[in-house]
């Protein structure tokens, strides 16, 4: 069965353990290390008062970082809001 959500997506990883999520010239993540690393990171934010329905900002490049903060965000049920890192300040100013 086709993931339909991100916990669901997440829930899948520990069959597919080793094999690439995602790849670029200078990155490789595992699924296993996109769940290790979200699940660390999800800990993180929930300890810093971040939970379900709290929205939070990702102004990173794409990248593993950005995957595992989305990875992280979703699985504590946190609305990820996507901005442009190479907005300028009166962009973000006015998405935030």
């Amino acid at each position: 069965m086709t993931p339909l959500t991100i916990p669901q997506l997440l829930a899948t990883f520990d069959e597919w353990g080793d094999k690439p999520l995602f790849v670029t010239p200078d990155e490789r993540l595992s699924y296993a290390t996109a769940d290790a690393r979200s699940a660390v990171l999800a800990r993180r934010f929930l300890a810093e008062g971040i939970g379900k329905h709290t929205r939070v900002a990702i102004v990173l490049a794409n990248g593993s970082d950005w995957v595992v903060s989305f990875f992280a965000l979703t699985r504590i049920g946190a609305h990820a809001i996507l901005l442009n890192p190479f907005a300028k300040a009166p962009e973000l100013a006015y998405a935030l």
